[in-house]
């Protein structure tokens, strides 16, 4: 499990024993964690996909489903959806077919003060995070 908190433009994230794995940037579709530098594209408009990548070979990939908060998410050969939850869609839900198996949820209002990435061990931690960087889109556009 990872918390992540700072602010607007930066935000850290922390492993379980406090220590910085990634800080991501605002505006910056970039984030290196123990010296590899991933990077983050995209496609499309109105139902984008986005995609994970580290020296060329795409990690991950998130397919937005037309407008609304919802991805269907690919790693390695699985596949899971990424929902957003209530009514202010701060909070998503990791979806394996209809079960619930992780989710980012924001403590507070404000989800940059801290948050938690609480998501299955079978997720590398990089894509957790593209994950966040994804969530983080949406807080941005509230």
């Amino acid at each position: 499990m990872l918390k992540a908190s700072g602010n607007h433009k930066e935000l850290a994230f922390l492993d379980e024993l406090g220590r910085t794995v990634a800080v991501l940037k605002a505006g910056v579709a970039s984030f290196a964690i123990g010296g590899q530098a991933y990077t983050v594209t995209n496609t499309g408009v109105f139902a984008p996909t986005f995609e994970l990548w580290l020296d060329g070979e795409r990690v991950a990939s998130a397919a937005q489903a037309a407008l609304v908060n919802r991805y269907a998410v690919d790693c390695a050969g699985k596949a899971w959806r990424l929902n957003a939850v209530g009514l202010t869609g701060r909070k998503f839900a990791l979806l394996d077919g209809k079960v619930r198996v992780g989710a980012i949820s924001p403590k507070w209002r404000n989800p940059y003060s801290e948050t938690t990435v609480d998501l299955p061990k079978e997720i590398p931690i990089e894509v957790q995070i593209f994950l966040t960087w994804i969530v983080a889109r949406h807080w941005d556009s509230d």
